[in-house]
């Protein structure tokens, strides 16, 4: 949604026309009978579609009772300013609302209905914004995870292209090795690959990797210091890349990151193709016990690291399985300097916006969940033992105040990148009828079951021992109703 300075002019235009006429007490009828336009051209003027010529302008303008340069100028005055500046502004410029069915018009259409109210409104989010500390990227995060959500995160497109490339380059394997890989990127886009360079300077040694056309060659970077699983992903994406044909911008704009998105997709499509997995998953899901080394035997399986299996899960159980009940929250955590800071990186939700979402501002997430649990003993067995291997959990997590139980899979890892960091990934899903049938598991008795809350300020179970804050807003709450119900009792005894 690319907006020119032609576009804001119209749209501040039809503004004002808007404005104005209704201020005269004048329909588009009577306005054209009055200025000798008609009212068809008058109601696309106010739509922001057409800007007149001078005279039409002044024709308009002497019915009104302004002078031209009031009607054509491009300030809307202090109360509707917020609009120009919506208008004008990054995130309206690059907003993808065409995925989602709106185009610009559509926006001006909605703000010229009733601007003084939109006004209000965008100072309203542009304050809610200031306050959280909310950019246009985190903006542009929302809006590609509200893309994936819609459409299920999975990608039909995506999966046949996987399934074509493989085919095409010859990638037969059931765990593509790093070389088919890097051969494949050099004999058929022409890459110059280098494992060095990256980890020797401290200011790239967390960069995964880098890609740079320069003289008409592809250079690609990659850190030697990343896992055999991690080198795989890194270039099957790249991979994807070249093959999807996804454009390179420096730019943190939606469709770099849409491009992205795309490119890490269509990797994990590649390593760990649908109908393998889906007939993997189904000799998990089939045992009356949750069985970890299953679990952890589709990893060594296809050589990928924990992320990308559970991101694959989210796009294959509800296409494959009808499990659309299903949250993925990521957590990572620093247990050397801030071992009690978790903080979740990224997150989806499936078919609805389940109770465990995004930590509040400042607030402490629930210390009662598996993935907290994993973090702890993780850092542990580092600090203790310099033991790194990841560890699995499983949780039945029933939500304090909600009426959904979840049963719960993570798994933690360190970061082979930025030492003393480690992050955990949990997959939960809502135990109901269908996935009581799909997964015989489901009532393992070796699973913990536990009661959980988002976080400590606004749970209710005060006796918690895994607390870390007070329930600020539990009390806050208990006192607003003590005083109302003490408030009732005096106006009852008068």
């Amino acid at each position: 949604m690319k907006v020119t300075k032609k576009h804001v002019i119209k749209f501040v235009l039809g503004i004002k026309l808007k404005q104005l006429r209704k201020k005269a007490s004048l329909s588009l009828k009577e306005l054209a009978e009055k200025s000798g336009l008609s009212a068809s051209y008058l109601n696309e003027i106010e739509k922001g579609k057409k800007y007149p010529k001078l005279e039409k302008i002044q024709a308009i303008a002497d019915v009104l009772n302004v002078s031209s340069d009031h009607l054509a100028s491009t300030k809307l005055g202090k109360s509707l300013h917020p609009l120009t500046h919506f208008v004008e502004s990054d995130l309206f410029n690059k907003f993808p609302a065409e995925l989602f069915g709106i185009n610009d018009q559509d926006i001006y259409d909605l703000m010229s209905h009733s601007p003084e109210k939109f006004a209000s409104f965008l100072v309203a989010v542009l304050e809610l914004a200031r306050s959280y500390d909310i950019s246009p990227e985190d903006v542009f995060n929302s809006a590609l995870r509200s893309y994936q959500e819609s459409y299920n995160n999975y990608f039909v497109d995506l999966e046949n292209l996987s399934l074509r490339a493989r085919e095409e380059y010859s990638l037969n394997e059931m765990t593509l090795s790093i070389e088919a890989l890097k051969k494949t990127l050099i004999d058929s886009y022409d890459y110059i690959i280098d494992e060095t360079k990256l980890s020797e300077n401290e200011e790239t040694q967390s960069v995964r990797s880098y890609f740079k056309i320069k003289k008409n060659k592809n250079y690609f970077l990659l850190n030697q210091n990343l896992t055999t699983a991690q080198k795989r992903f890194v270039l099957a994406r790249e991979l994807g890349y070249c093959y999807l044909g996804i454009k390179r911008t420096d730019e943190r704009d939606f469709t770099s990151k849409l491009g992205h998105f795309r490119a890490s997709y269509f990797s994990g499509a590649l390593l760990m193709p649908s109908h393998l997995l889906v007939r993997d998953l189904k000799d998990v899901f089939q045992n009356k016990e949750f069985k970890g080394e299953l679990f952890l035997g589709i990893l060594q399986k296809y050589g990928l690291s924990s992320e990308v299996l559970m991101h694959r899960l989210t796009q294959i159980l509800p296409e494959y399985f009808g499990l659309n009940q299903l949250f993925f929250l990521k957590f990572t955590n620093n247990f050397v300097e801030t071992p009690e800071d978790y903080k979740i990186t990224s997150e989806l939700h499936l078919s609805q916006m389940h109770a465990p979402h995004g930590q509040r501002l400042k607030e402490h997430y629930c210390r009662r969940w598996v993935t907290v649990d994993l973090l702890k003993g993780l850092g542990d067995k580092i600090k203790n033992s310099n033991d790194d291997q990841p560890l699995l959990g499983t949780q039945r997590s029933t939500m304090n105040g909600h009426d959904a139980d979840y049963f719960c899979v993570s798994i933690a890892r360190p970061s082979k990148l930025k030492p003393g960091s480690s992050s955990c990934i949990t997959i939960g899903i809502l135990i109901d009828e269908y996935f009581k049938d799909q997964v015989k598991f489901w009532k393992d008795e070796k699973v913990p079951s536990k009661v959980v809350s988002q976080t400590c300020e606004r749970c209710t179970i005060m006796d918690c021992e895994s607390r870390a804050a007070k329930p600020i807003h539990v009390i806050e709450n208990q006192k607003r109703n003590s005083s109302k119900v003490v408030l009732e009792s005096i106006i009852n005894d008068l």
